[in-house]
């Protein structure tokens, strides 16, 4: 059951998931998480919720919490080849300047 970090941080960090469009990244999340623990689900509110029970009554609990979402920026015009945008989530303007970035043409899986 060894976990190969880089190759999770891998899996979660190309998953596109801008907020309120998390969808494909809360799949990951679940898969990663889904040989660690006996039970996983994802809630209406779009948390990924796993259980692994120890068979104590009464044991101890431990919650791993993590946002899953990145910022995200939607493009609202083009003009002689530059994109004007506004942003989704909170973000410093001060890190755009050179920054790559993924242009999505169409909406990321939602979460239900």
């Amino acid at each position: 059951m060894a976990m190969d970090t880089l190759a999770s941080l891998t899996a979660l960090c190309t998953a596109n998931g801008p907020s309120g469009r998390e969808g494909l990244t809360l799949d990951r999340a679940a898969d990663l998480l889904r040989p660690l623990v006996d039970q996983v689900w994802q809630d209406p509110f779009g948390n990924v919720v796993g259980v692994r029970r120890c068979g104590q009554e009464n044991a101890r609990r431990v919650v791993l919490d993590a946002h899953l979402d990145e910022v995200g920026l939607v493009i609202t015009g083009a003009k002689e080849g530059f994109l004007t945008f506004r942003p989704v989530g909170g973000i410093d303007p001060r890190i755009l300047p050179d920054q790559e970035v993924t242009i999505l043409s169409q909406s990321p899986r939602h979460h239900p």
